[in-house]
């Protein structure tokens, strides 16, 4: 009888362990299938990426994260290079399209304009940097800026369609161009509505200035 028992304990102990085994495969199998299934996520973008990774027609993809739905709380992947420009350079038109306040050359060219008119809330700063995949405050790591697509020296609007987030050092290139923009804009016959399509070509007019004079209306 006790020899019996002995068996059947000998059993049920190497049931269980038997059971312990198998509940350890099954784990190691699901952190394998987790690991090679799970999105990979993108890396924090460089302060100091390369120009020359601009320059061409690579398969180079930006740091960023597009919400297609204003409203959404999915956050998609953006479209790559060379299919919506490059977004290091240039917005993403889903998002971004551009407005403008007035056309009267006559109130933008006074001195101090844009300051008059300089009114984004803190409620749309934030959701353009969750847009792009950042939070409030962005980290200080990040040479960024919340940029008008338009510049509000040239009559840009406030509106979400005419924000978006820039890095460092092309804001400031942007910058340069912005205020050849405006210097033209106040002193020939360039146009307000051409002048905020001019920003589509901004990088081509820092590269080379002369371009900006082929918009120019004689």
């Amino acid at each position: 009888m006790g020899l019996i028992l002995i068996n059947n304990m000998n059993k049920k102990g190497q049931f269980f362990q038997a059971f312990f085994v198998i509940l350890i495969i099954i784990f190691f199998l699901a952190m394998i299938v987790y690991f090679l299934t799970a999105p990979k996520q993108n890396p924090t973008p460089s302060k100091n990426i390369s120009p020359i990774i601009l320059q061409n027609n690579s398969n180079y993809t930006a740091p960023i994260r597009i919400v297609t739905n204003r409203n959404a709380t999915n956050v998609t992947k953006p479209k790559p290079y060379n299919e919506y420009k490059n977004l290091t350079l240039y917005p993403d038109k889903r998002l971004v399209q551009g407005s403008i306040l007035t056309t009267n050359k006559s109130i933008i060219c006074v001195s101090g304009y844009s300051s008059t008119v300089r009114n984004v809330p803190l409620s749309v700063r934030k959701h353009i940097l969750y847009q792009y995949g950042l939070t409030y405050p962005p980290n200080k790591s990040l040479d960024i800026e919340i940029d008008h697509w338009v510049a509000l020296e040239n009559s840009g609007g406030n509106s979400e369609d005419n924000l978006w987030v820039m890095y460092a050092p092309y804001y400031h290139w942007k910058d340069n161009v912005e205020n050849l923009v405006h210097s033209k804009l106040c002193s020939t016959n360039l146009t307000v509505e051409t002048a905020g399509d001019l920003m589509w070509i901004w990088y081509d007019i820092y590269k080379n200035k002369s371009i900006i004079n082929d918009y120019i209306n004689e």
